[in-house]
């Protein structure tokens, strides 16, 4: 439905009674949408529209996408390098219980892990107060 009413946009309202412009807060929620059912060649797709429309994708848009490649069913795995990358962005958006549990998971599947992954962890533990927990990383 989203993506209809997006497209109807680009046909100048398709003689619609729809006043509507997209912006970079439509299009990261419709890539992000679009990237958790699996649609991940719409969710980029969508993307470069977006950057040919001159709209600067910020780091929600930039998650979704990197959700859909790590989750999605076309045999991307996780290393080490999105695992961290995930991790720093769930850090920024104040999301520390997922950048937690991402962590937990890397430990289990057995990644090695580097300098990168417990400085990002402890940057975002310390810039929100969690002293506890990032104790517990040393």
């Amino acid at each position: 439905m989203a993506l209809c009413l997006h497209k109807e946009e680009g046909k100048g309202n398709g003689g619609s009674d729809l006043r509507f412009k997209p912006n970079l807060i439509s299009y990261a929620t419709l890539i992000h949408g679009l990237c958790e059912e699996g649609l991940l060649d719409k969710g980029k797709q969508l993307f470069l529209e977006m950057k040919g429309k001159g709209i600067r994708p910020d780091l929600i848009t930039y998650s979704g996408l990197i959700h859909g490649l790590c989750e999605g069913d076309r045999g991307h795995k996780r290393d080490v390098v999105s695992y961290n990358v995930l991790i720093s962005g769930y850090g920024k958006i104040h999301k520390l219980e997922e950048a937690m549990r991402l962590f937990k998971e890397m430990v289990s599947e057995v990644y090695k892990l580097d300098v990168i992954t417990f400085n990002t962890l402890l940057t975002g533990l310390f810039h929100f107060g969690d002293v506890k927990d990032a104790r517990t990383l040393f």
